[in-house]
């Protein structure tokens, strides 16, 4: 009886130890690993060329205690498009370091590296690195090619062209130099930087000329210029408004200078009285009725209005 009590006792301590010292795979009161970028040369931050390798290598740090724990594996990865970090896993060497070598993809832009230790303390770390475009082979119109006006009046829409890499990454930064090579018309700039998402633009007024227009716009380095054609109309000679539903139609109409403007009345209870000199006024009519034509000698913007249908019943007539 007495060995069965001592046995008992003796299973009862070794439990009570056990117990004592279990913590599921390590003492709680022990530190966990950290994993760290190196103190220098950690490779964050670099700059390179799409497709290239960083020049340096990402290094990180594996401590315990302060110390440098060897034998760690390291886990690597990239963002979407950011290349590959070789090798996927890296082990910590004696000083507890680890690398990665890094390579751009065909895509650039700010992308982020990491390194991941289970378990560690600040794990995983980030790096960021920015890939630049390569050079530039792309260049294309964007908007604004065959476009058609009258003669002395804005283009409708901007000129717009890309500057791009043979991945299609955007190129910014660069002048795009513009001219006229055929007709007149009167650009807004010379030359125009290429903008964030690789696109130069300017503004462009036809000229008092009729006829085709070409306009070139030539990048810099490798890739060929490329044409913008537009043509120019000269206004008509005579036009016609009609004159209903509290509404001038068109609202608002270009007519050659020494050209006519006739009115058509097709409702009732509308009158055509000049802003200033220009028209003369109809007094009130009904349809039908005809007010013109009336002839415009003198280049230059005529209003217009409905005394009877203030304020919105309004027109314009430009005389080019």
């Amino acid at each position: 009886m007495k060995n069965i009590s001592r046995c008992l006792l003796a299973a009862a301590a070794f439990a009570f130890a056990a117990a004592c010292s279990d913590d599921g795979g390590g003492n709680p009161g022990d530190p966990d690993p950290v994993i760290a970028k190196t103190a220098t040369n950690s490779g964050d931050g670099q700059t390179g060329g799409v497709t290239e390798v960083l020049p340096q290598d990402l290094r990180v740090i594996v401590t315990l205690n302060g110390q440098p724990v060897e034998g760690e594996d390291i886990t690597w990865a990239v963002a979407a498009n950011g290349g590959t970090v070789i090798p996927a896993t890296a082990t910590t060497d004696v000083d507890g370091i680890a690398l990665g070598e890094w390579t751009f993809g065909t895509t650039s832009g700010l992308f982020t590296a990491t390194a991941t230790l289970a378990g560690a303390s600040g794990s995983p770390v980030s790096f960021t690195a920015t890939a630049e475009p390569d050079v530039a082979s792309q260049f294309t119109i964007v908007a604004g090619n065959n476009q058609s006006g009258l003669i002395n009046t804005p283009f409708s829409e901007p000129l717009q062209v890309r500057l791009e890499d043979q991945y299609d990454n955007p190129i910014s930064g660069q002048n795009v130099n513009w001219s006229v090579t055929t007709g007149s018309a009167l650009l807004s700039s010379a030359a125009s930087a290429t903008n964030a998402s690789g696109v130069a633009s300017i503004t462009a007024t036809y000229g008092d000329t009729p006829g085709p227009i070409v306009i070139q716009a030539a990048p810099p380095g490798g890739p060929p210029a490329v044409e913008f054609n537009a043509t120019a109309n000269a206004p008509p000679a005579a036009i016609t408004i009609q004159v209903q539903n509290n509404v001038f139609t068109p609202t608002v109409d270009t007519v050659a200078a020494g050209g006519t403007v006739t009115w058509t009345w097709v409702g009732s209870d509308h009158n055509v009285t000049p802003d200033a000199a220009l028209p003369p006024a109809s007094g009130t009519q009904n349809a039908p009725f005809t007010h013109g034509p009336i002839n415009f000698a003198v280049p230059g913007t005529y209003n217009y209005h409905c005394t009877n249908h203030p304020p919105g019943m309004v027109g314009t007539i430009v005389v080019i």
